[in-house]
C-alpha cells in the first residue's frame, strides 16, 4: 500500500518536472532556457582554481615533463617519416 502510493507520487512528480521543462523549452525566453540547460547538465559556472600544497614543486614537475620533448632531437624520426611520405605513392589512385 505504501509502496503503491510512493510510486504514484513519484510518477506525478516526474510528470510535473517534465511539464516544467517542456514549458521552459516552449517559452521564448532564452535566458531561462539556458539556465535550465545549465541546471539539467549540472554545469558549474564558477571556475575553481586548482591549487596544491607545493605550487613550486608542481611547476617544476610539469616543466620537467614538457622539457623532455626539447631534450630529444627528433630530426632523425622526422626525416624518416618525411622520406616515407615522399616515396610512398601507393595511396595515390589514378
Amino acid at each position: 500500500m505504501v509502496q503503491r502510493e510512493l510510486n504514484q507520487r513519484l510518477r506525478e512528480a516526474r510528470k510535473h518536472h517534465k511539464d516544467i521543462i517542456e514549458q521552459t523549452f516552449m517559452s521564448m525566453d532564452s535566458k531561462k532556457l539556458w539556465d535550465s540547460m545549465k541546471a539539467i547538465t549540472n554545469m558549474n559556472t564558477t571556475k575553481k582554481r586548482l591549487t596544491t600544497d607545493d605550487d613550486l614543486g608542481k611547476a617544476n614537475e610539469l616543466n620537467d615533463f614538457f622539457l623532455r620533448f626539447e631534450n630529444h632531437d627528433f630530426s632523425v624520426e622526422s626525416n624518416n617519416v618525411m622520406g616515407t611520405i615522399l616515396t610512398d605513392t601507393s595511396f595515390i589512385t589514378k
